[in-house]
């Protein structure tokens, strides 16, 4: 027996008509949000919409067939270029983030030779976790993994993640010259290792940020193929895409949302069969505030907003914005931890999918990006 049964439907005039009420003589208009972007959505979306705008969209069909669930990457930033820790005291503050809940390292600078590299990497098993990178010299980070894996007898075809090329906006003939170089490097050394990370710095405007993506994701995967060594779908499994996230909780969620959709419909034009690339999102604190630990709340709406988009990965900042501090690292990987272990948010792939606010919002931020990127 369903008890809901016992209860008439209620039409959307209906709730609109005593939301008028309540509000005793205020327009409903008043309930309106008119965000940044243009788009204006109201207080709530009921089924009728869903079905007046056919909107609904499934975008599990755009998320990595290997997911049966809802699990990201913890990913773990370590800066390099620290002059306050030694290389030795990174190898253990790293060794220490992956006892401690790290699922993926991101290490952000440079290494100085092969000696740094392999002390750093000291005691690390690359082929249990996801290693990314974000480095001016991409080639040689490479050949220090290599020669790591060699050393160490490291299956390098067991190796995930990213080296991190990103795409400027100007990019030269000779940049992508350069990169098709590095990418036949990476294919028949570490042949699930990505190549291209298209980092999107956040610009208060969703809408902005997606187009910017789709942008520099099209012609990255124009460029490429021009060469003629790639086919799409090897390309789009070379690349992921970083967001960096704002407090704006249901902007970022459906934009994230929005961006797998958006992404498929680029990838179909190129008749790929695989429509998905990797996403990761990162939280954006403010680290000039007196009250530092009200970042804390910053981190964990950010990136409860991204564990319900279904990233791929998951970076969170350090809440008072220091380098390689084990406590603000520590409270950074346990936001994470509790929103999987104790509000599950790991278990169910696209958890808002049927939330019809949600579905609207993805819905329209799909449609204006989409057509901002095709005037571009």
């Amino acid at each position: 027996m369903n008890i809901l049964n016992e209860f008439d439907e209620t039409t959307k005039a209906q709730w609109q008509a005593q939301s008028t009420k309540d509000l005793k003589g205020l327009a409903f208009e008043t309930l309106i949000w008119k965000t940044n972007t243009g788009i204006e959505l109201e207080p709530y979306y009921t089924k009728e919409d869903a079905e007046n705008e056919n909107q609904s969209i499934d975008i599990k069909q755009f998320i990595n067939k290997e997911k049966n669930n809802n699990d990201w990457q913890i990913i773990e930033k370590i800066i390099l270029d620290d002059t306050n820790h030694t290389p030795q005291q990174l190898n253990e503050k790293t060794l220490n983030a992956l006892m401690n809940g790290a699922t993926a390292l991101y290490f952000v600078g440079d290494f100085a030779d092969e000696n740094h590299f392999n002390t750093i990497f000291s005691g690390i098993e690359p082929q249990y976790i996801h290693l990314y990178f974000s480095t001016s010299q991409p080639e040689d980070t490479l050949n220090h993994l290599v020669d790591f894996l060699t050393q160490n007898d490291i299956d390098p075809t067991k190796i995930k993640g990213n080296l991190g090329v990103q795409i400027p906006n100007d990019a030269s003939e000779v940049f992508y010259e350069n990169t098709s170089v590095c990418l036949c490097n990476i294919n028949q050394n570490l042949p699930q290792f990505g190549l291209i990370n298209i980092a999107i710095k956040n610009h208060n405007n969703a809408i902005e940020d997606l187009k910017l993506a789709l942008k520099l994701g099209n012609e990255a995967l124009h460029k490429l193929t021009e060469q003629e060594a790639w086919t799409i779908d090897e390309l789009s499994q070379k690349m992921m895409f970083t967001f960096e996230l704002s407090d704006d909780f249901y902007l970022e969620l459906g934009k994230l949302r929005a961006f797998r959709v958006l992404w498929a419909n680029v990838l179909s034009r190129y008749k790929a069969t695989n429509l998905t690339s990797t996403l990761v999102a990162t939280t954006n604190t403010d680290p000039t505030t007196q009250n530092t630990e009200t970042n804390m709340v910053r981190n964990t709406t950010q990136a409860m907003a991204a564990a319900l988009a279904s990233v791929d990965g998951l970076i969170v900042a350090n809440f008072k914005g220091s380098i390689n501090q084990t406590f603000e690292n520590r409270i950074a990987r346990n936001t994470q931890l509790i929103l999987k272990h104790e509000s599950f948010l790991d278990q169910k792939i696209d958890p808002t999918n049927g939330s019809h606010y949600i579905e609207h919002l993805t819905h329209e931020l799909v449609a204006q990006s989409w057509a901002m990127f095709v005037k571009s």
